[in-house]
């Protein structure tokens, strides 16, 4: 399973489809032993200030206080450019102390320098540190800044836990469940996040209400899942809500309530979540739950595919496409099929190329459209199988060749296009690019009538009434002119007003 970097509100995130791996560096102040150091009343100021900018926990959790009282900020929310002379400026003061080297190492994490953020740790360790702990089994964990060292990561990550650091106790959690760096054990994972849940931990809850869903280390249940899901959204954690939207949108778990989806839709869309963003500008869309606003809808959209969310993408450059709710604007609409054309969505790959081929929203470009068809067509998509088919047979932007041609069209009749099933046949029947076999000629005219191609249905009847072989291709010649490239062409741009 795939997962990716994801910077929230409590730390350094990695997301594997349903759960977060909170990073260690997220974490808040946690104080083992008294840190014995005198200094100015200006030092202490100094190490007051750089601890305030540079440590924080999961925003609306309760907080592991130091000897100074303090909060700190979510990791989501340091500033480098802010915090980091702070802390450089405490350091130089208070060279001996490891919270100060933490808050530094957390900066630097942040500002991208695994390097230094793993000396600041491995110095703070060394002075029993167990936030630079944690966050260094995090950086070994994740692969942020240093190798991935499963191993390394459980070594490090395993005394925070069991002294009660929740972030250590999730990331713990998180291997388990997956098996990442030690036997995977969903008993054992339970017990762990478990223990991070009874400190509010938010991505624990979460955690532990996908584990209620899917019966994983704890029986099935979608309440209890619910519950979880709940607490932890309540907690301001961004997918848990996202996923309470969803399970009030579809009725899983709770009675369904479209007006509760669209609440939680809408804190989850306001945290950048792509996929609330989504669900929520289609309740925007439809008036589902809420009062029909297209333009409203657009606009959380365009949120959305800013993200490079395709399928807001794809609605995004529609509404430009039609005007629907918005201004028509063609070069827009242009702008948001390729994004999710470049991004490898066969479907927005077809479109755009079907945008240069007619010069809409962009200049003509028949060499740019055959490469964007090609693209889809190599992804099995039937209708750029059958347009660069049709443009390889009749030398439309491309060399002329017909064997290409019959190449594509196999390949979009065996996706049970009918178009490229009679032109398939048409070409067994003449000999162009194939050798001319009439048995497959008949096959293929069967597989299109049986699609409802009306030519494919007469063609058969002549061939039942044994017609010449010349005489029947030269009629379904007829019936393969340029209106089916047409056809081709206008298939995916018919009026979006009964939207």
């Amino acid at each position: 399973m795939g997962f990716y970097l994801w910077i929230g509100n409590g730390g350094v995130s990695i997301m594997t489809r349903r759960y977060w791996l909170l990073g260690g560096a997220g974490a808040a102040v946690l104080v083992v032993g008294a840190v014995l150091i005198s200094g100015s009343l200006n030092s202490k100021a100094l190490r007051h200030a750089c601890l305030d900018a540079g440590l924080g926990q999961e925003a609306a959790q309760p907080r592991w206080s130091g000897e100074d009282g303090l909060t700190g900020i979510p990791f989501a929310d340091l500033d480098p450019e802010f915090a980091e002379p702070k802390c450089r400026d405490a350091l130089e003061h208070w060279s001996d102390d490891h919270l100060v080297r933490a808050a530094l190492g957390r900066i630097v994490l942040k500002k991208g320098d695994g390097s230094e953020a793993r000396e600041l740790f491995e110095e703070a360790i060394a002075k029993g540190s167990i936030i630079a702990q944690g966050s260094l089994g995090y950086m070994y964990l994740a692969g942020d800044g240093v190798q991935v060292d499963a191993d390394r990561a459980f070594e490090l990550l395993k005394p925070p836990a069991e002294a009660g650091y929740h972030p250590a106790q999730s990331n713990l959690g998180y291997m388990y469940l997956n098996g990442i760096g030690v036997s995977q054990d969903d008993a054992v994972a339970a017990d762990w996040h478990q223990k991070a849940a009874n400190q509010e931990s938010a991505y624990s809850l979460y955690n532990i209400g996908w584990m209620y869903e899917q019966g994983r280390g704890f029986e099935k249940d979608t309440a209890k899942a619910v519950e979880y899901y709940r607490r932890a959204a309540d907690l301001d954690y961004a997918e848990a809500q996202f996923v309470l939207g969803y399970a009030y949108y579809v009725g899983d778990g709770v009675e369904k309530d479209a007006e509760q989806a669209l609440v939680w839709y809408q804190k989850a869309a306001e945290h950048g979540v792509p996929g609330a963003q989504f669900n929520l500008a289609t309740m925007y869309y439809d008036g589902d739950g809420v009062a029909k606003d297209r333009a409203e809808a657009h606009a959380w959209y365009l949120r959305a595919a800013e993200q490079d969310h395709i399928r807001s993408q794809l609605k995004a450059a529609t509404m430009y496409e039609w005007g629907n709710g918005i201004e028509q604007d063609d070069a827009k609409a242009f702008l948001w099929y390729r994004r999710a054309a470049d991004l490898g969505d066969p479907r927005a790959q077809h479109i755009t190329g079907l945008k240069f081929k007619r010069g809409s929203g962009v200049e003509e470009d028949s060499s740019q459209a055959l490469d964007y068809f090609r693209s889809a067509a190599e992804q099995g998509f039937a209708d750029s199988q059958y347009t660069l088919a049709l443009m390889y047979d009749r030398g439309d932007g491309v060399r002329e060749d017909n064997a290409e041609a019959v190449k594509w069209y196999r390949q979009a009749a065996e996706n049970d296009r009918a178009d490229a099933q009679f032109m398939l046949a048409a070409h067994y029947l003449s000999g162009e690019g194939v050798r001319e076999d009439k048995d497959t000629a008949r096959h293929w005219l069967e597989a299109a009538a049986a699609n409802g191609h009306d030519d494919a249905e007469e063609a058969l009847e002549k061939m039942n009434r044994e017609e010449l072989i010349g005489g029947i291709a030269g009629w379904v010649a007829e019936r393969t002119g340029e209106y089916i490239l047409r056809k081709a062409l206008d298939s995916f741009f018919g009026s979006d007003s009964s939207n």
